[in-house]
Formats: structure tokens, C-alpha cells, sequence
């Protein structure tokens, strides 16, 4: 007997890029994502995701129209940068700067609106291990400061020449809050040391409410790794742990209270204030922070996460987005940008909206460190890379490259069965508008098509006839750009 076959039509109205690696793929709704890198929806239509480009900064702070872009010394790479805003005497106005740490182990910098092109020496104090930097406030003068694990603290205003302060212990961690500066000792990971509320470099120990001290937290949460402030409170991220110190009170010893216990590790360097709450990532998942509660933001890749170190991974929260630069297990055999290059640290950045809760994925970048440079004039996510990228600032962008290289686009669906396994399906046609240049690949277990679909302005009409009883349906590209609006799939479907 002859089979029967009745029309049936999938519509995507929209491209829904969330990734969903985590559950069954014949689960899926027809248009979210099995796997999703380097695209974003914008209007319904599926388009370039982010991309790099050679950071262009401001040639003057009266003519945005002059820009430049930074001379760089064969000498070293930057590896770290961090913003210094600050109120100049000399100058009489606000202003900020771009500090970095080279990997000749000197600092560097830049005003964000100045003309010159080069990173200027900051000093000839060569660091013996890699710094952390904290803004914070001295008789009224905004500074920066440096510490590490083996350097004592270097001091800079911006109108001076930075200056060490050997009384200082050696910290690997600092924050400043409530007029004073916290941090954690090189020599004792589980002692909190504050300084004196008169004067952030007095670090000698007192009775008085505005004197120095310490906090000591020895119990089974860890190690502590890294200081956070928010709204009212100092908090301590630790291997195993989070806890809080209360600094609203008037006491001159203050308490530590835990607050959260993590069967798994946390990956503390990943704790980014974002808003009213702090972000991070752990072993077995993404959370967020009030201050009060931990939760799990049940994100849907979480198998592209588990079983990969993060201790390189690093955040930045910038125009309403929190950015995560890790490394993913794609687990597929391309290799992609930087995943290339052999001691590739990192591979993928992802883009998670605060407010919408999506987010998109870039791979192959390597990233190791981010800074939100922003104010009324300009607004720019800067990048320092690992690898052959190493020898630049970069600037994010949505132009879907990584320099002048395209990055692979790809949007792969789940299986297609119209809720039956057994069945026959026969993926007639494709009706969508597409823009730009792509891919489209259908597979089933009896074969798999792929069709280059040209450039158009309107409706093309994409014969497929492909059977099976499971279909996957991906699109995919290395062209320039790419638009994809409102695909239809018609099927027939074995009665």
C-alpha cells in the first residue's frame, strides 16, 4: 500500500539564538538553537554576532570627530589594563586614563583624550609578579594603586610621579569601601586586613573605631580570593564560599558572617558587579548575587562548560551586558580564530543582557582581559588578547570579525520529527528572505544537502527533498555579513 503524506509547515518568526546544548535535541523548539556561535538576532533576523577591531580612541575631548590609534612597542604587550579616573589639580577638570601592565612587567598609560599616540612609561619599577589595581581616595586626591603578591604597593596621582609605599604588606587582593582599603595578605589567605578610615596607606593596627585591623576567617570554605563591594557591604569570595563584612557598623573590629557554602568550586576571579548584584561563574553553572541570596541562572550550555578549567576566565560588566571570557568544549573537530594557535588560553566570549536574560557567543578569541571605558563622550568595551592578537588593543564591534578575518557564523537547529520517530518526512522547500550569502545544510539518516542560497532582497524559494525521519536544519557562513528573516519549512509528513 502506498504511502500518504499530508503538508506541514514550520514557521520561524523569529531566530530564538539562546543555546539549549543541555537538553534532548529532539526536545526543542524548531527555532532555538542546538548550537549557536558568532550570530545575534536583531528584529527577528539572524545576523553577524560581535566582533574585533584595533582600538580607536578619542584625539581630543572637544573634536570627538579626531581620533587616533596607539603606537605599540616591540618591546612588551599589554596584559592587563585597568581605567584610572581622576579630578586633576594641574589641569582643573575630571579626566581618566588607560593604565597597563606590560609583559616586560612595567606599567604604562594613555589619556583617554590626549593626542599622542603612545603608551608612556609610568615608572621603572619592574613588578615581580603580575599586579591588581584599585582607584581609591588620599587627602582628597583620587589615586591608583598597585599591589601583588611580592611588590610593595606603588602609589600614583596623576599630577605626580608614582611612589612605593614599603610599609604596606604584600596583598594579592584589594578593595576599597567606606573610606577604607581592604585586602587579602600574600602571607595569610585567610586574614582580611582593612586600613586606617583617616588614611588608606596606615596600616598599623589600633583600638580606634578609625584605626587599622583584621578579620580572620579560618574554616572549611577555602581559600580567600577576591573582594567585592556592594550597596553596604564587603563581600569575600572563596573557593567554596561567599562572606560578608558588614562595614556600616561603628565597631572597630568587624565581623565576618558566611553566608553561602558551594559543594563546588567557585571560580572567584569571575565575580563581576553588575547593577545591584554580582554575577559568576562555579563548576556547575552561572549565579548571581544579591547580597543575600545565590541563585543559578539555569543557563542551557552548562555541558559546554562542566569538566573545562576557568581559572583564566574573566568578566566585565559594560552597557547593561555582563561579558564572560572563558573556554568552551565545543566538542566538535573545527577549530575557529584562535582556537588555531596552540597555547590558546580562551575561546569564546559570551554576551549576557542583565535585562532580557539572552546572550550570544562569539568563538574564537582569546581573551584575557576586558575594561569598560565609558563616560559622557564615548563608549567602548577594550580588549587585551592572548596569542598572535597579543600585540594589540582591541575594541568590541558587531561586525562579525576578528580583525579583518571573518569568524565562522553557524545557527544549528534540532531534530525535526513532528513529535514521531518512525515516520517518513520529506523536507520539500525552504521559502526565506536572505540579504547576505549563506549555508543551509539538512541532515537525516539518509543523507545529508547542503545548498549556497545567494543574495536577495526578497522571498527565495529553496527547493530541498530530502528524506528522513529525524531532519536538522543549519545555517551557517563565512561571507562578510549575514541576514536571515522569517524562514518557512514546508514538510511532507507520512500520515
Amino acid at each position: 500500500m502506498a504511502k500518504s503524506y499530508k503538508i506541514q509547515r514550520i514557521s520561524f518568526s523569529n531566530f530564538l539564538c539562546d543555546m539549549n546544548v543541555d537538553d534532548d535535541e529532539y526536545s526543542l523548539n524548531a527555532n532555538s538553537a542546538r548550537l549557536c556561535y558568532n550570530t545575534k538576532t536583531d528584529g527577528g533576523a539572524l545576523i553577524n554576532g560581535n566582533g574585533f577591531e584595533e582600538l580607536i580612541l578619542p584625539a581630543s575631548r572637544v573634536f570627538q570627530i579626531l581620533t587616533r590609534k596607539l603606537n605599540y612597542s616591540p618591546d612588551y604587550i599589554v596584559k592587563k589594563i585597568w581605567r584610572y579616573a581622576y579630578y586633576s589639580e594641574d589641569n582643573e577638570r575630571e579626566d581618566y586614563m588607560i593604565v597597563a601592565f606590560g609583559s616586560d612587567y612595567k606599567l604604562y598609560y594613555s589619556n583617554m583624550f590626549a593626542g599622542y599616540k603612545e603608551l608612556k612609561p609610568l615608572s621603572d619599577y619592574v613588578f615581580e609578579t603580575e599586579p591588581t589595581a584599585m582607584s581609591f581616595r588620599i587627602d582628597g586626591r583620587d589615586v591608583i594603586g598597585f599591589v601583588s603578591p611580592d611588590d610593595p604597593m606603588l602609589v600614583w596621582y596623576c599630577d605626580d610621579y608614582p611612589y612605593q609605599v614599603s610599609t604596606t604588606p604584600k596583598f594579592m587582593s584589594l578593595c576599597y569601601h567606606n573610606n577604607r582599603l581592604f585586602a587579602i595578605e600574600k602571607d595569610n589567605s585567610n586574614l582580611v586586613r582593612y586600613s586606617s578610615k583617616r588614611n588608606p596607606l596606615d596600616w598599623t593596627a589600633t583600638i580606634l573605631e578609625t584605626g587599622a585591623g583584621s578579620v580572620e576567617l579560618n574554616d572549611y570554605k577555602g581559600k580567600l580570593r577576591n573582594l567585592i563591594s556592594l550597596a553596604d557591604n564587603l563581600y569575600i569570595f572563596r573557593d567554596f564560599g561567599i562572606s560578608r563584612i558588614s562595614t556600616f557598623t561603628s565597631k572597630s573590629n568587624y565581623n565576618a558572617v558566611n553566608i553561602y557554602s558551594s559543594s563546588c568550586k567557585i571560580y572567584c576571579s569571575t565575580a563581576c558587579v553588575c547593577g545591584s548584584s554580582v554575577y559568576f561563574l562555579a563548576e556547575d553553572g552561572r549565579y548571581y548575587f544579591d547580597g543575600y541570596n545565590v541563585y543559578n541562572t539555569n543557563i542551557k550550555f552548562m555541558s559546554l562548560i562542566k569538566n573545562v578549567n576557568q581559572d583564566n576566565a574573566n568578566t566585565c560588566y559594560h552597557n547593561g551586558n555582563l561579558y564572560i571570557a572563558c573556554k568552551l568544549n565545543f566538542n566538535d573537530n573545527n577549530l575557529i580564530g584562535a582556537e588555531n594557535e596552540e597555547e590558546c588560553i580562551n575561546n569564546a566570549l559570551i554576551e549576557y543582557n542583565i535585562s532580557t536574560k539572552t546572550y550570544n557567543i562569539t568563538r574564537g578569541v582569546d581573551i584575557s582581559c576586558m575594561l569598560s571605558a565609558k563616560d559622557l563622550f564615548m563608549s567602548k568595551l577594550i580588549i587585551c588578547m592572548n596569542g598572535e592578537k597579543s600585540t594589540k588593543l582591541w575594541q568590541l564591534t558587531n561586525n562579525g570579525k576578528l580583525d579583518t578575518q571573518n569568524l565562522p557564523k553557524l545557527w544549528q537547529g534540532g531534530k525535526i520529527n513532528f513529535e514521531t520517530f518512525d515516520k517518513e518526512k520529506i523536507l520539500k522547500e525552504i521559502n526565506l528572505i536572505c540579504r547576505k550569502p549563506c549555508y543551509i545544510t539538512i541532515t537525516s539518516e539518509c543523507g545529508t544537502k547542503t545548498i549556497l542560497i545567494s543574495a536577495k532582497n526578497e522571498i527565495q524559494r529553496i527547493r530541498v527533498n530530502l528524506k528522513g525521519k529525524n531532519i536538522a536544519i543549519q545555517f551557517s557562513s563565512d561571507f562578510d555579513d549575514l541576514y536571515i528573516l522569517s524562514p518557512q519549512f514546508v514538510f511532507n509528513v507520512e500520515n
